[in-house]
């Protein structure tokens, strides 16, 4: 075999060789993508960016974000997401693999592939403070959530499928209506009487919608 055969075999393998890196990066590289574009991306590894509108933890140390961007939705199953300091309308980046579930079209992840690219600074959500209560006992807190219940000195607000009662005034209750989403800031406590977790009134806010 002469030189100049021996020349085209290596060219040969070469592009062979980058052709096969190229093929094997669009299998491992996610596809930057829309939200309402996920349908269409089944069992793909997809990256999309969207703001939080809910988070709900469910079993052991995982969570559902739900993102939303230019009035479309999706959620987003994070393991080990419960670590996330994630709030209402914070807007983040994630990388994750498509998949119909329970006749929906959702994200997998994991926490690692959350990216937070702009903090809201707005609030966080009743699941969050449900999932750790100890950890906010005693301080100032800020949630978001949707009124549930209504009576004359309190009021409950759920998010992420949990309920946070609400201490506040006859005249801020007046105000509201079931349905109504808020954003409750007051101070975090625990009423050993009763047994209960509990949010007393500091400010009261209509929440943003997306």
């Amino acid at each position: 075999m002469d030189a100049s055969t021996i020349s085209k075999i290596v060219v040969a393998f070469s592009v062979a060789g980058i052709v096969f890196l190229y093929w094997i990066s669009t299998l491992v590289a996610p596809v930057k993508v829309e939200i309402e574009e996920i349908p269409s991306y089944e069992g793909r590894y997809v990256e999309v960016e969207g703001a939080v509108s809910d988070v709900r933890v469910v079993s052991g140390d995982a969570c559902v974000l739900t993102l939303w961007r230019n009035g479309s939705s999706v959620d987003v199953f994070v393991r080990k997401g419960i670590k996330l300091n994630v709030g209402y309308g914070d807007e983040v980046r994630v990388v994750g693999t498509v998949k119909l579930y329970e006749g929906e079209y959702e994200i997998f992840t994991s926490a690692d592939q959350v990216e937070l690219l702009n903090k809201s600074h707005v609030a966080v959500f009743v699941s969050q403070v449900a999932a750790k209560p100890q950890e906010y006992v005693g301080g100032r807190v800020c949630v978001v959530g949707s009124v549930t219940k209504l009576y004359t000195n309190v009021f409950y607000v759920e998010s992420g499928g949990c309920e946070l009662r609400v201490v506040a005034d006859a005249n801020v209750t007046e105000t509201l209506s079931v349905g109504d989403k808020v954003v409750v800031d007051g101070v975090f406590e625990y009423d050993a009487r009763n047994l209960r977790y509990e949010l007393r009134l500091l400010t009261l806010r209509e929440a943003f919608s997306f």
